[in-house]
């Protein structure tokens, strides 16, 4: 294996393992906001605030990942290309006094919390494939550094994908309903749509309650 290809490897593991690592954190930040868009990268400039220093720190890293792709030519040190390894594990520890496993109350590995991060961890990866295309091995930095808009995205994501699965479960089951009450009479098909306007009101999609009495969006 060439040295590139291997420090390419080693920078690419690095970057994995810590967002894999990183990523906890933040779904765990993701539930405590109900996993609502902007609000984890609002409490993450909330945790800048706070502690300016987290700030300075990812600079550092960020001068890490910049000082392998200059500095080993300015420097005429190839040895500075390995700064791309050590910058993604610079960043882990962050933010602190948030363990992986919570503070107040532990993680909870809902299917909800699966979808988050599993919506982090590919945007992560579609992203870092671009930044190491144009950057070389310091790009898998980007990635980790923009990890609380990801969470947002994703969480934008599934949010509009729920709401379309709840609209889509309210016109079926209206048809359904309308269907149901011609032929069967009686209290079957009242039975039928006071169930199903039931689920509308507890998915709780945005065009719901409409969608029940209309069938339309």
């Amino acid at each position: 294996m060439s040295p590139d290809l291997l420090l390419l490897v080693a920078a690419m593991t690095s970057g994995v393992v810590t967002a894999a690592l990183m990523n906890l954190k933040w779904v765990r930040v993701a539930q405590r906001v109900h996993y609502l868009p902007r609000e984890v990268a609002r409490l993450e400039r909330l945790w800048f605030d706070r502690q300016p220093l987290g700030a300075l720190w990812w600079g550092g890293a960020a001068i890490l990942a910049l000082t392998s792709v200059q500095g080993s030519a300015w420097l005429n040190m190839p040895e500075l290309a390995w700064l791309a390894v050590i910058a993604p594990l610079m960043i882990l520890p962050t933010p602190w006094r948030l363990p992986f496993r919570g503070v107040t109350s532990p993680l909870a590995w809902t299917p909800r919390a699966q979808r988050a991060y599993a919506g982090i961890f590919v945007l992560q990866l579609v992203l870092g494939t671009l930044t190491v295309v144009v950057l070389g091995p310091a790009g898998v930095l980007i990635p980790l550094l923009f990890t609380a808009n990801l969470a947002d995205l994703a969480l934008g994501f599934s949010l509009v994908s729920r709401a379309q699965s709840h609209d889509e479960v309210c016109l079926s089951g209206s048809a359904q309903a309308q269907e149901s009450k011609a032929p069967r009479g009686g209290d079957y098909g009242k039975l039928w749509q006071d169930l199903h306007q039931g689920l509308c009101r507890h998915t709780g999609g945005r065009n719901s309650f409409h969608c029940c009495f209309t069938g339309k969006l």
